[in-house]
């Protein structure tokens, strides 16, 4: 993680991370490869490696739930409390 954070703070593309980690042979998150996304994450949703609010000591209670809409029927992401 410390890695991560240092190569994205050096200005380093998430792809570039992402390309280096799976050429060493890191393990991405699941036990399988790192792709661009989980080194970048959505800053909507406040996922992946550098947004991820437990390397930054926050705890959050349900970091993301699926809130059906009922106009539409659709489902879609909402994001979860911080826990104080």
């Amino acid at each position: 993680m410390r890695r991560i954070f240092r190569e994205y703070a050096g200005g380093a593309s998430p792809m570039r991370i992402a390309k280096t980690l799976n050429a060493e042979g890191i393990p991405g998150p699941a036990g399988g490869i790192w792709y661009d996304a989980s080194s970048r994450g959505h800053a909507d949703r406040g996922d992946g490696v550098p947004r991820n609010p437990i390397y930054t000591g926050r705890l959050v209670w349900n970091p993301q739930q699926s809130v059906k809409d009922p106009v539409t029927g659709r489902r879609h992401r909402a994001e979860g409390a911080p826990v104080s």
